[in-house]
């Protein structure tokens, strides 16, 4: 007789996914597996200058703040959680009658926030990483210098940021997978990524959503969507548009969500520019010999391959870039939201698809610190992790850091004083 195996044994946990391993609380930095990085914290802006646009992209250029192999990510987290703001408001209130005024007011936000989804508690986090098998006194000082780089060109740009500590990854993370205000002590014995969600959370893999279950506890569903397509031209000022339009009654994201900027810097940056140079003199070359009336888009492509090359010879790197959203719903109500999302950034020029067969892996993509790690070689290291392993499967785009620095979902909403 064959013995069964258990259910409980056979289901998917998210814990062995992640790759946080631990945190050093005196540099601020945490040691995954197979590379190093920090991570900064910040409120959205509320509309910003095109100069902003200036100061990231120099950011981008600059290979001693982001090096060859590096990621850069940048994560807009809304959630429906905004009990923790109203209670803080409700302590400062005095007197039964402004006590009692404070409660009905708090009820009424609450229930907009959780059962339409129309108040969120919207955050931006900042992520770079450096894939790293090995960690000495030299790279730390390294990393601590980037992070004062990158919180100084924030600053530039209006936006106040702040380290983000073990404790507070956990606050950001562990609640938008479970929903409320599920909390976690940070235990620094334990691994990270063992803390990030429970062990009886179980997630489901399927073609079209994920699947989160747990005791007790409502089911939710995740999905995935990818920017397939984007407009022409796009400018930093507009990225209010991804959390919604002023201007048209009802569009806004109802959904907990995770909007996700991944960029990857390419190692071996001088082949990938020759690589650039060749591919559009091919195409000048397809050009010159009439191939254009069979090929419609060979002018736009190679209008784009053109200013692409000017970009590089200005300073400009060869980049994997990322563009993305997962929403986190009700099962009955998720298709529609996508759905909905996808059709309200159509109007704006990005199209957004559903990531069939790769939701989890583009999940795991937007975690921060998740996109590069270092694998082991023939020689020496090269660069693994998930951002190679979505480039693999065709997720993201080539294109040169200058063309990322418009898309940074830093934009948002006033979330008071």
């Amino acid at each position: 007789m064959i013995p069964r195996v258990h259910a409980d044994f056979r289901r998917e946990r998210l814990s062995p996914h992640f790759v946080y391993e631990s945190y050093d609380e005196k540099s601020g930095l945490f040691f995954n597996r197979g590379s190093v990085g920090f991570v900064l914290e910040g409120w959205p802006l509320v509309g910003t200058e095109m100069t902003a646009q200036g100061e990231m992209a120099e950011f981008l250029k600059d290979p001693d703040s982001v090096p060859e192999g590096a990621s850069f990510q940048v994560l807009m987290l809304g959630s429906q959680n905004v009990k923790i703001y109203l209670d803080t408001w409700k302590k400062a209130r005095k007197g039964d009658v402004f006590q009692e005024l404070a409660q009905k007011r708090s009820s009424f936000l609450e229930d907009k926030a959780q059962k339409e989804g129309t108040i969120k508690d919207m955050m931006c986090l900042f992520a770079l990483t450096i894939p790293a098998s090995k960690v000495d006194e030299d790279l730390v000082y390294i990393m601590e210098k980037r992070r004062d780089i990158l919180q100084g060109t924030l600053k530039a740009i209006g936006m106040e940021s702040w380290t983000v500590r073990a404790q507070r990854l956990l606050g950001h993370l562990r609640p938008w997978f479970l929903g409320g205000d599920d909390q976690a002590d940070y235990n620094p014995l334990m691994l990270l990524s063992e803390q990030i969600v429970p062990n009886d959370l179980t997630a489901e893999v399927l073609p079209d959503k994920i699947a989160l279950t747990r005791p007790h506890t409502p089911t939710s569903h995740i999905s995935c969507l990818e920017v397939t397509k984007r407009p022409p031209s796009w400018e930093l000022p507009f990225m209010d548009l991804f959390i919604g339009n002023e201007m048209r009654r009802g569009e806004q994201i109802l959904s907990d969500f995770m909007l996700s900027f991944a960029l990857t810097i390419l190692p071996k940056q001088g082949k990938e520019k020759i690589k650039a140079f060749s591919k559009r003199e091919a195409c000048m070359k397809n050009k010159k010999s009439g191939m254009g009336k069979l090929m419609g888009n060979l002018d736009a492509e190679y209008e784009d391959l053109d200013a692409a090359n000017k970009a590089i010879q200005l300073g400009d790197r060869v980049v994997h870039l990322i563009q993305s959203i997962a929403l986190k719903d009700d099962p009955a109500l998720l298709k529609e939201r996508a759905y909905s999302y996808a059709s309200q950034m159509r109007r704006s020029g990005f199209h957004f698809s559903p990531c069939e067969n790769d939701h989890l892996g583009m999940l795991l993509g937007m975690m921060p610190m998740h996109l590069v790690e270092e694998k082991k070689g023939l020689i020496r290291g090269k660069v693994g992790g998930m951002g190679p392993d979505l480039a693999s499967l065709g997720r993201g785009i080539k294109t040169v850091s200058s063309e990322a620095k418009a898309l940074l979902p830093i934009v948002g909403e006033w979330k008071g004083d």
